[in-house]
């Protein structure tokens, strides 16, 4: 008696949970190809956004290299204005060593001001 009752349940128990259980699955889980779908547009994004950023790092790599050359050049530069002012400095010692001494330079006269109107610096309340 307990196999006539166990048999037709487990029959339409399998009749139906394996349909129902098939249709679940595919709603819950998402399948493949909306998958590749979604995935296929974010990659080619994110590869766009990495050649970008390559890209940015070589124009920043040159500029660097262009920045060392330029500071290069203005320390051989600096380097040698340093040495000419040295050489200069060096020259006017040496003529303040031969020169007999300090001359005195007469200042010019002030010129002396004119009155023709009123002060332009005063101002009337």
């Amino acid at each position: 008696m307990l196999r006539l009752r166990f048999l037709p349940g487990l029959i339409v128990g399998l009749l139906l949970g394996l349909p129902l259980g098939a249709i679940v699955t595919a709603l819950l889980l998402p399948s493949r190809q909306d998958q590749s779908a979604t995935t296929s547009p974010e990659v080619e994004r994110l590869s766009r956004r990495l050649e970008r950023a390559e890209q940015d790092k070589q124009a920043l790599n040159r500029q660097v290299d262009e920045f060392r050359t330029m500071a290069d050049r203005m320390t051989a530069s600096f380097t040698d204005l340093e040495r000419r002012f040295k050489a200069l400095e060096g020259e006017m010692q040496a003529r303040e060593a031969s020169s007999p001494g300090p001359t005195d330079i007469p200042t010019p006269p002030s010129p002396v001001p004119t009155t023709t109107g009123p002060d332009p610096t005063q101002t009337s309340s």
